[in-house]
C-alpha cells in the first residue's frame, strides 16, 4: 500500500473519526466517472427512476425544500443499495429509503447540517453581493420573466435582448460563481458522510469532519474527476442543443432525459469514489488489474 495511505485502527471508537482511507492517485477520478456509468447501466430502470422522482419533488412548491435539505437520507439509503449491488444484490427503487431503516436519526441530523449549511451559503452571497453594491432584489425581478402568460417568440426576443442591453446576466452569473465557491466546503462534507453514517457508524459530525479531510487529501483526483465531469457534460448538453435546434418536441424530451441520466451517474460516482478511497479491499485499481486480466471488462 501507498505510504500516504492511511490505515484503520481495531480499536478505534466508531464516533472518532478513523484515518482509514487511501490517498489515490490523480487518475483515479476519470475511473471513478466510468466505474459509475457501469453502474447505472447495471440497472437503468432504478436509477432513472430514483433520480426521476427526486426531479419530480424537486418541482413542487413547497416540498421541494424539504426534499433537497433531506439529500443526505436520500444519499444514505442510495449508498446502501450500490454497496448491495456490488454483493450481487439487485439495485431497488425501495434503497432510496433505506436508510431511514437502519440510521434513520443520525442521517436526520446529518441533514440538519446540511440545510444550516446552505442556508449560511445562501446568507453569506447575498451578503457578499450586497457589499459588492448589487440590488439583489432588482436583480431577481429583471432575471424573471413577465408571470400569468406564455410569451410569444417576439416578446422573448425582446426580454433577452433587455437584459442583455443590462449588467443583469453579469451579476447574475457573478452570483452563480460566488455561491458555488461557498458550496465548495458543503459538498465536501456531505460527499462521503451519508456513506461513512451507514456504513461505518460514525456520528454526523465525525461523518463530516473525515469526509472533508478524505476530499482535501484526495485534492488531485477529485480535480481530474470534476474536469472529466464537465467535460463531459458540455459535449452531451452540446449534442443535445444541436437536436433541440432542430427538431424542438424531440430536444425537449432528450433535454431533460440527459438531466437525469447524468445526474444518475454522479450520484452513482459518490459510491465509486468512496469505494476506491476507504474501501482498501476493494478498490478501483485491483477491479482494473481484474478486468484486464479476463475477457469481460466492468467498463466495456
Amino acid at each position: 500500500m501507498d505510504p500516504s495511505s492511511h490505515q484503520s485502527s481495531s480499536n478505534t471508537p466508531p464516533s472518532t473519526p478513523p484515518a482509514f482511507y487511501r490517498v489515490v492517485p490523480a487518475g483515479n477520478g476519470s475511473a471513478w466517472l466510468k466505474d459509475a456509468v457501469h453502474r447505472v447501466r447495471g440497472a437503468p430502470g432504478t436509477w432513472l427512476g430514483i433520480v426521476g422522482f427526486l426531479f419530480f419533488m424537486l418541482l413542487i412548491p413547497g416540498i421541494n425544500y424539504i426534499v433537497n435539505i433531506l439529500i443526505p437520507v436520500a444519499l444514505g439509503g442510495i449508498m446502501i443499495g450500490c454497496q448491495q449491488e456490488s454483493a450481487k444484490t439487485p439495485f431497488k427503487f425501495d434503497h432510496l429509503f433505506a436508510g431511514l431503516n437502519t440510521h434513520r436519526k443520525p442521517l436526520l441530523i446529518l441533514s440538519g447540517y446540511y440545510a444550516l449549511a446552505l442556508i449560511t451559503v445562501n446568507l453569506l452571497t447575498y451578503l457578499l453581493l450586497l457589499s459588492a453594491g448589487i440590488d439583489i432584489q432588482e436583480l431577481v425581478i429583471q432575471m424573471t420573466p413577465p408571470q400569468g402568460r406564455i410569451m410569444t417568440e417576439s416578446e422573448a426576443l425582446e426580454w433577452t435582448t433587455s437584459l442583455l442591453e443590462t449588467d443583469a446576466l453579469l451579476y447574475a452569473l457573478l452570483a452563480l460563481l460566488v455561491s458555488l465557491a461557498l458550496m465548495i466546503p458543503v459538498l465536501m462534507a456531505v460527499w462521503f458522510a451519508p456513506a461513512l453514517v451507514v456504513f461505518h457508524n460514525l456520528s454526523p459530525t465525525a461523518a463530516i469532519k473525515t469526509s472533508l479531510k478524505a476530499c482535501n487529501d484526495n485534492f488531485r483526483p477529485f480535480l481530474i474527476y470534476g474536469l472529466a465531469a464537465f467535460g463531459y457534460i458540455v459535449l452531451f448538453y452540446l449534442m443535445v442543443f444541436i437536436v433541440t435546434a432542430l427538431i424542438p418536441f424531440v430536444g425537449i424530451i432528450l433535454f431533460i432525459f440527459s438531466f437525469v441520466l447524468l445526474f444518475s451517474i454522479s450520484l452513482a460516482s459518490i459510491y465509486s469514489t468512496y469505494e476506491d478511497i476507504f474501501n482498501t479491499n476493494n478498490n478501483l485499481s485491483e477491479r482494473e488489474e481484474f478486468s484486464n486480466d479476463t475477457d469481460d471488462s466492468m467498463f466495456a
